[in-house]
């Protein structure tokens, strides 16, 4: 199509509408901004956090929502607890360096990992009832394996006892009865994953009734990290990352036992693996996958570097033990399944930036299989950065689009906020590969089959805006935090949906 034609298409005059406010520092859409009042959802409210970056979200049986935050200049991490209108009940703004992972007790307890250390706190964020510091845990650079510090991890709590992953370096307390008791990264000098399950009651050395890596030692220039953990409720973890190692360990049977991301161990695929504490060494492993594909596109971004392959944040699971997952991909072959929302991967511009499609994939409670697996996304980059499982069986996936043609049902923002404005003269000059630079953060529920959407929108203004994490209470309510950048700082944000 002559380009000509295709801009014109492109921009051709969208309804007529209020015109947006001007830019603010920190991002706020009201409800009364929304162009479309009769869709089924609802906006509760929309909460910003200024100078913060966004990590972790729960929340507990009364509806309040707990957010964890790392300052963008300072770095120190914060936790702050919102009632159900959205109104700020308590904050701890001191409570470590760096983001961290977090998880509630039927209690309202609050469970938090960051790095090394694991801390509980009590419903009003201002008394620490346990913490336990893990030798040799967060290692890897900002999340990722690379070496240095990371102040990152993910934390799950079931049945008095914490789940805990992240990135570990020689030194980890390992349990005996761990799948894999020895560093694998020793030859490299790599970070792998690891598993924790720490018993606050316990008087085993620190507190870990059960404690492995999980990895391999062929990830020459990076390794391995877990990023989720979900726990079913007979207290079995499930967890996800991305691996560089080609000889991360996988269980016969699993749906993907070879490494398709590359002959030099430098990309990364997904992994996803079930792990049960009550057994012992390689029975311990329920089952353990990789799930990516072989012709890579493009890139993804994880934990502040760039690769090929997949990044797999988020991980939650259903009361019949089928793990589900969300995350972005540069392989147009990435495994989907027929029936599926997107099966086909969208051609991408050649461009400079990270590029890659959003995907979710629900896995067989064994593990050997896809009950679904859908590209998620439009013509340009989009990331899925967290799930949520409801009563139902739908998929909650948030995250973040640069796609004027991301998919859309019921929404409550309909369109692309930061795509760009042009005149005819910037038309004129403009390539489509420049075109939707910016990104919005998306909300979307998948029915049960992944076959179709129930809900998708978008969320944002005319800057970037990323959709990092999502909660869900008893009652269906979707809870979403993210941030947008602004030109010295960030400015995290907490919003409530109502389907």
């Amino acid at each position: 199509m002559p380009l000509a034609r295709w801009l014109g298409s492109r921009l051709a005059p969208r309804p007529a509408r209020e015109a947006p406010p001007a830019r603010r520092p920190s991002f706020r859409l009201r409800v009364e901004d929304l162009e479309d009042r009769s869709v089924p959802a609802t906006l509760d409210y929309s909460a910003t956090l200024a100078g913060q970056t966004t990590y972790g979200i729960a929340v507990d049986a009364a509806g309040d929502s707990y957010v964890t935050t790392s300052n963008s200049s300072t770095h120190v991490g914060a936790v702050y607890k919102f009632s159900p209108a959205g109104t700020l009940l308590a904050s701890n703004p001191s409570v470590s360096a760096g983001g961290a992972g977090i998880a509630l007790d039927a209690a309202g307890n609050v469970y938090l990992h960051r790095g090394a250390v694991v801390t509980e706190l009590d419903p009003t964020l201002q008394q620490t009832l346990f913490s336990v510091t893990l030798p040799g845990a967060g290692t890897g650079s900002y999340g990722g394996p690379e070496g240095g510090t990371s102040w990152y991890g993910a934390v799950a709590v079931a049945g008095g006892k914490i789940y805990a992953v992240g990135t570990a370096r020689a030194g980890l307390p390992t349990t005996s009865t761990a799948a894999q008791p020895t560093y694998p990264g020793a030859a490299t000098g790599r970070a792998n994953a690891y598993l924790a399950v720490i018993d606050p009651s316990s008087s085993a050395s620190y507190h870990l009734t059960y404690c492995t890596y999980l990895g391999g030692a062929a990830g020459l220039s990076r390794g391995d990290s877990a990023s989720g953990v979900a726990v079913d409720a007979a207290g079995v973890a499930y967890l996800t990352g991305s691996t560089a190692s080609s000889d991360f360990p996988t269980t016969s049977g699993a749906f993907q036992t070879v490494y398709r991301a590359g002959s030099t161990n430098q990309y990364w695929s997904a992994f996803v693996t079930k792990v049960d504490p009550s057994q012992a060494g390689a029975a311990s492993l329920v089952y353990s996958t990789f799930l990516g594909g072989a012709g890579a596109t493009g890139y993804v971004s994880r934990g502040g570097a760039v690769a090929t392959g997949e990044s797999s944040p988020s991980i939650a699971v259903d009361g019949a033990g089928s793990a589900y997952v969300a995350g972005s991909t540069s392989a147009a072959d990435f495994p989907t399944t027929a029936g599926a929302f997107q099966r086909t991967f969208a051609p991408l511009p050649a461009i400079s930036y990270p590029i890659g499609h959003a995907f979710v994939t629900k896995f067989t409670p064994t593990g050997g299989g896809l009950a679904y697996s859908t590209f998620l996304g439009g013509s340009r980059m989009d990331g899925a950065g967290g799930i949520a499982v409801d009563a139902a069986g739908h998929a909650w996936v948030t995250g973040w689009t640069r796609s004027s043609d991301f998919p859309t049902v019921n929404p409550l923002q309909p369109q692309h906020a930061a795509d760009p404005v042009l005149t005819k003269q910037q038309a004129k000059n403009t390539t489509p590969s420049v075109l939707g630079l910016n990104s919005d953060a998306f909300v979307t529920e998948l029915d049960t089959t992944g076959g179709g959407l129930l809900f998708s929108t978008y969320w944002g203004g005319s800057g970037d805006d990323y959709g990092m994490v999502i909660g869900l209470d008893a009652a269906g309510n979707v809870f979403v935090a993210g941030y947008t950048p602004g030109s010295y700082s960030l400015t995290g944000f907490v919003l409530k949906i109502r389907p």
